[in-house]
């Protein structure tokens, strides 16, 4: 049980930590990309990746590295003695600090354990997620449309990507999607493709 105690008050030490110093990380990729909004959008996207990874080492560094600047002094412990009498022994405190620091320790349990049964459930979904997407890019073909090639060119210069995502093309009909992370690909179904024109495609 002190094992878990200590456990859910370093988590609910990290969360605190993680929230304010992620807040002010956010809110200033925020104010830089509201200043500058000819940035390249590989480079804003560069900036909100290290916003959640600020947000997750934050979090998962349970406990930040002590560096001390001054030499520790020791300080005398101040021991109140009562006089013990037969009927009535001194009884020692411990205890009742002890099943103090548990009852106020209990709530953050209590949420460590709910956030705990979160994670696990959007976890298991992004990894459906993650399947179905990987499922999805390959029964898909690349795109041999020159004039969509070319048009996705233009359109990727106008975002400062210097290069594109892939092109792929999937049987069906629905809404464009892009997939992926290290290798990004623009799905379009051919269906959405015979009926748009060279405006709305772009």
């Amino acid at each position: 049980m002190s094992t878990l105690v200590e456990l859910s008050e370093a988590w609910g030490a990290a969360m605190w930590r993680a929230s304010w110093q992620g807040g002010i990380a956010a809110a200033a990729v925020w104010a830089v990309c509201w200043l500058a909004p000819s940035m390249p959008a590989r480079f804003q996207s560069w900036l909100w990746r290290l916003v959640a990874m600020k947000f997750a080492i934050v979090l998962l560094w349970a406990a930040p590295v002590a560096v001390p600047l001054l030499p520790a002094v020791e300080v005398p412990m101040m021991v109140h003695v009562t006089q013990a009498s037969p009927d009535r022994p001194v009884m020692p405190s411990e205890p009742a600090i002890a099943h103090e620091s548990s009852g106020v320790a209990l709530p953050w349990l209590i949420a460590l354990i709910v956030y705990a049964v979160v994670v696990a459930w959007f976890g298991m979904r992004i990894m459906v997620s993650f399947r179905e997407a990987a499922r999805l890019r390959n029964t898909c073909r690349p795109s041999e449309n020159k004039v969509l090639l070319v048009q996705l060119h233009a359109v990727a210069k106008k975002f400062g990507l210097r290069v594109p995502p892939r092109l792929l093309e999937a049987n069906g009909d629905g809404s464009p999607m892009l997939i992926g992370i290290v290798r990004p690909a623009i799905v379009f179904p051919t269906t959405m493709l015979t009926r748009l024109g060279v405006a709305e495609r772009e």
